[in-house]
């Protein structure tokens, strides 16, 4: 009995060296094509590895290295000078969507033309004729929470100091805010300072675990043999863990009859169906924290939010969809009038929701793209004309 429990484990470690010895080979052999797209060149990974525990991630891989944080539209000058922060419907003056996109997978114009720089012309001819500078920190998924963390590392870090701050805040910043950042927010003294990094070994939006790790075994080794063998011990722990943490999860949800939620956008946008009071209230919370800290810098003279409807919205607007959710502009109106009833420094809301009450021409449901989320890129240019139409200066 004793040889036979012997032998089998002599059998299974052999099998085991020489599955292992095959895959290797087999990895070694296809390593350069395997592992190209889960690598970041060594600029962007110091760039990313010094910003991801603080503003819990920056813009995508495709962007250059120099855009990572933020673009300069028009250089900063003596006289005026405009910062843009918010999501991706700033980020996407920079970097335009394509507007005959299917889904996500090829929405991404990676060496865009003029033509389709529409939104960022506008605000380059807009800027040079005025004299004013404009940077654009805008980057996807950014709500008030990351916003607040963002503002300070502009200027601790890269000495931007602007007069006016023009913030897009938009409806899906509610369930950011409630399932994405609620945890990874950071506190020193009262004041929020951090929004870590978004960990785990799912594929979930900004989850650098994966990449970073394999990024680092590739800068840390010159041998190709070093970087096969430590990138397959890590690919086989990140399987296994990855394969106990799903299936763990599964058993807890069926003895706990209790669904674990997961920040996709689904999610995200299920929040605004009938969200909680609590959730409110706490989204509430986090826009004040933001409005709170960007009024007390003094280079700051005045500040703009700006809300726009999506499809879901525009449709109640103009009267034709009984979808019940909530409008983000509602609450963001209640709150700037709250805020400006006690303070010196007056927010102006740029609420698009009113804009296109009042003018509804102005959009239609086809200015959206396939996500009935984002506009394309000449609705985009009519959007941004609007914002700098408003900004005195």
């Amino acid at each position: 009995m004793k040889k036979k429990i012997i032998l089998i484990f002599i059998s299974a470690f052999i099998g085991f060296i020489l599955g292992y010895s095959a895959f290797f080979l087999f990895y070694y052999k296809k390593f350069d094509e395997k592992i190209k797209d889960s690598l970041v060149p060594k600029g962007k990974y110091e760039i990313i590895l010094k910003y991801l525990d603080i503003v819990n991630h920056v813009r995508p891989d495709y962007v250059n290295t120099s855009e990572l944080v933020y673009s300069v539209i028009n250089p900063y000058s003596s006289k005026v000078n405009i910062l843009m922060q918010g999501d991706s419907w700033f980020e996407q003056i920079n970097f335009p969507a394509r507007d005959n996109a299917k889904s996500y997978l090829d929405v991404n114009i990676i060496e865009p033309t003029k033509n389709d720089l529409k939104s960022l012309n506008f605000i380059l001819n807009w800027a040079e004729k005025r004299d004013i500078g404009v940077i654009n920190a805008g980057t996807g998924s950014y709500s008030p929470s990351l916003m607040s963390v963002q503002i300070d590392v502009l200027e601790r870090d890269f000495n931007i100091l602007p007069n006016i701050l023009v913030s897009y805040i938009d409806q899906t910043d509610f369930g950011d805010e409630v399932c994405r950042y609620s945890k990874n927010k950071i506190y020193e003294n009262g004041k929020l300072t951090k929004v870590s990094a978004t960990k785990g070994v799912d594929k979930s939006a900004f989850n650098y675990t994966r990449v970073m790790k394999l990024s680092e075994i590739n800068f840390k080794y010159n041998s190709k043999f070093l970087k096969v063998l430590n990138s397959i011990n890590y690919e086989i722990s990140w399987e296994l863990k990855k394969f106990y943490l799903i299936n763990s999860s599964r058993l807890k949800n069926i003895f706990n009859k209790k669904e674990v939620k997961k920040c996709t956008l689904p999610q995200i946008l299920s929040y605004l169906k009938n969200p909680t009071e609590v959730e409110i209230n706490y989204f509430k919370t986090s826009v004040i924290e933001y409005l709170d800290k960007v009024k007390n810098k003094k280079n700051i003279e005045q500040i703009y939010l700006v809300t726009f409807p999506h499809l879901d919205q525009l449709k109640n607007i103009l009267n034709k969809n009984n979808f019940k959710s909530i409008n983000i502009s509602n609450i963001i109106d209640e709150i700037v009038k709250e805020t400006n009833n006690n303070s010196l420094k007056k927010i102006k809301h740029i609420n698009f929701s009113k804009i296109i009450y009042e003018k509804k021409e102005m959009f239609d449901y086809d200015d959206y793209l396939f996500d009935k989320i984002h506009l394309k890129q000449n609705p985009h240019k009519i959007f941004i004309s609007e914002i700098f139409q408003q900004i005195a200066y």
